[in-house]
């Protein structure tokens, strides 16, 4: 004999009441028995099994009004709103330890109307306690998206940082200081991707998924984007130095502590060692603080980046006449290339017509740029020079210049 089927029922809670949705369709002969401490339902409808008859009884945490309890059968569900007969919040629906597997928590309705607000309350804030209890017997787990948002974020920043700080050893174990040089152009998107998307940090302070003042991260993260964008990647030249392996180094080192402790506060565990570190690795950055204070330290910064700017100006100003410069000599001796580009054009052609009169100085009648005398365009003026084609140009000379030259080779 088979198990009778049972619909899906949702329910939801206030100090009040308890409401529960049955999903089932096109309802039909329904037979809905109710008493303080029992509900039974049997029904024929379309529900997640298909057309069949659906029933379930549930008995009750605690007893409930019959009187001012009501039900509603729809085309789509049937609604039951049970008045309880104590207000209390109700640590669960039924009094049996093991809840049935089609009996669920309707989340969206864990919210109620309080009669002398005109607001409307969110229970999940009134009893934040009982809703994490039954929100983790529903689903193992309590639902936080900006919990697990910042797990995530911190966990792609790490990895991405990770990558680079990978990159960065592997090549320098590698090749040992000769592979500073091309540091930016081997790790210098990847820290740039990861450096724009850490401009999210800026907002999540002002989200309110973060603590801390929005304009602390705006600082930070700008001055990084800064440094990486104004000062390293527009200066070509700047990119080949070794600072910039160094200050990859530094970043990246920081960043592989911090996101991790930021991880280990968002599980709420408190690692001592990574704890220790992310505070005392900032210690070789401190000794100034022994000598100014914090006025001093601040008009210090200010001067040194005003310093920075007025440098930073200076080289972009030299950059500027280097490009004119070197466009000026580019636009004075490309005439000259072309004319001897030209020249070594005029060279080959002139040797062409002494090797043809050489090959056919026997045959008779033969004159050279003719056939046998007559011209080859007899529409063109005789004065005329005709560009000879590519096998014409090379016909006289060796077949591997003509095989370099005249093709294009991905292996060249």
């Amino acid at each position: 004999m088979t198990a009778p089927l049972s619909p899906f029922v949702y329910w939801a809670q206030t100090e009040e009441n308890i409401t529960l949705k049955v999903e089932l369709k096109d309802v039909k002969n329904s037979e809905i028995s109710l008493d303080k401490e029992t509900l039974q339902f049997s029904a024929h409808g379309q529900g997640a099994k298909g057309p069949h008859k659906y029933e379930f009884s549930l008995t009750f945490h605690l007893p409930i009004d019959i009187e001012a309890s009501t039900y509603k059968v729809l085309d789509s569900k049937v609604d039951f709103t049970l008045r309880k007969e104590t207000k209390a919040w109700w640590p669960k629906l039924i009094c049996h330890p093991q809840k049935p597997a089609w009996l669920k928590i309707d989340f969206d309705r864990w919210q109620s109307e309080d009669d002398l607000e005109d607001s409307v309350r969110d229970v999940t804030l009134d009893y934040p306690d009982m809703y994490n209890k039954v929100m983790e017997e529903e689903y193992g787990y309590r639902k936080d998206f900006k919990k697990v948002y910042l797990i995530l974020y911190n966990l792609v920043m790490f990895v991405g940082y990770l990558y680079i700080l990978l990159v960065m050893m592997v090549r320098y174990f590698r090749d040992g200081p000769h592979s500073m040089p091309s540091t930016y152009e081997a790790v210098g998107g990847a820290f740039k991707f990861i450096q724009l998307i850490s401009w999210l940090e800026v907002m999540h302070p002002l989200f309110g998924y973060t603590r801390g003042a929005v304009l602390t991260a705006l600082l930070q993260v700008s001055g990084r984007t800064f440094l990486i964008f104004c000062m390293i990647e527009a200066e070509p030249r700047m990119q080949t130095k070794p600072v910039v392996f160094y200050l990859f180094l530094l970043y990246t080192t920081i960043e592989l502590v911090r996101y991790p402790y930021y991880i280990s506060q968002l599980f709420k565990k408190n690692v001592g060692f990574l704890t220790w570190l992310r505070y005392t690795i900032w210690i070789p950055l401190v000794p100034p603080k022994g000598y100014f204070s914090g006025a001093g330290m601040i008009a210090g910064y200010l001067g040194i980046t005003a310093g920075a700017f007025y440098l930073f100006y200076l080289n972009c100003k030299q950059n500027h006449i280097n490009d004119i410069e070197q466009r000026s000599a580019g636009l004075a001796i490309y005439p000259l290339l072309l004319a001897e580009r030209d020249r070594e054009f005029l060279k080959q052609v002139r040797r062409n017509r002494d090797e043809e009169a050489k090959l056919m100085a026997n045959v008779e009648g033969w004159k050279v740029g003719t056939w046998y005398g007559e011209p080859v365009y007899n529409t063109l003026p005789e004065d005329t020079f005709v560009s000879p084609k590519i096998f014409e140009y090379y016909a006289h000379a060796s077949y591997s210049d003509y095989k370099t030259r005249g093709f294009f080779s991905f292996w060249s």
